[in-house]
């Protein structure tokens, strides 16, 4: 009876450092898809923070009179 041999299909990214002299991570070398994600998770971070600041501003406009004046 024949077997199949499967490869292992690891489902966490490659991630590849480079390294300096004394062997020291100084770099980081990671799959697009990651690195898409993490720049999308960091604008999301940015965006949140923007809120956070205008909310705690007492000139900010409340979001139903901007919905209003804006027409959403």
């Amino acid at each position: 009876m024949a077997t199949k041999t499967a490869k292992r299909i690891s489902r966490k990214p490659a991630v590849r450092y480079i390294v300096d002299f004394q062997g020291q991570k100084t770099e980081a070398v990671l799959p697009i898809s990651v690195y898409r994600r993490l720049l999308e998770q960091a604008e999301e971070l940015e965006d949140i923070r923007h809120i956070d600041k205008a909310m705690r501003n007492p000139d900010s406009m409340p979001w139903e009179e901007a919905k209003k004046q804006f027409g959403l």
